[in-house]
């Protein structure tokens, strides 16, 4: 699977995860991200990556968008998880 797909997947599952909680993108991105809000909107927007430790998270917790694919490692080393 190319990285636009592995990418794409992430944060489908991350808008779900967000979906999901009823909360809106700022609070979850403070309450169980632990993470900038303007981080998790440039996410979403696809400005940055998602991380692969992220898809980890998102993962084991069943917001996978595309299973197994999410949290695939062959692209995103460098950022360092």
């Amino acid at each position: 699977m190319n990285d636009g797909k592995i990418q794409e997947a992430r944060r489908e599952a991350l808008a779900e995860a967000i979906r999901y909680s009823g909360m809106g993108i700022d609070e979850f991105a403070t309450r169980c991200l632990a993470r900038s809000v303007s981080t998790v909107y440039r996410w979403l927007s696809g400005a940055r990556p998602v991380p692969r430790s992220m898809a980890v998270w998102l993962e084991r917790d069943g917001y996978s968008a595309i299973d197994g694919v999410i949290a695939s490692d062959n692209h995103d080393r460098k950022d360092g998880v």
